[in-house]
């Protein structure tokens, strides 16, 4: 009985372990995504771009992953 209940939770921690990584690599590829589509402002190098500047008002401290990559920023 209690190896059961002790393979029942080591099924459960694998199980919810997949989850948060399959969460965490959704939430790197639409980082990803944000980082491609906010460098837009051209630079005098062809092919590269920069991002635009963050609000007078923006705390990097407090801002989401989204919001870093918005302004290029790393997460």
């Amino acid at each position: 009985m209690k190896c059961s209940w002790l393979g029942f939770v080591a099924t459960a921690v694998v199980v919810m372990s997949f989850t948060m990584l399959a969460t965490a690599q959704s939430d790197t590829a639409s980082v990803k995504a944000v980082y491609e589509a906010s460098a837009t402002v051209r630079t005098n190098i062809e092919g590269i771009r920069t991002f635009n500047a963050p609000p007078a008002n923006f705390n990097p401290l407090k801002a989401s992953d989204e919001e870093l990559a918005t302004y290029g920023f790393p997460p």
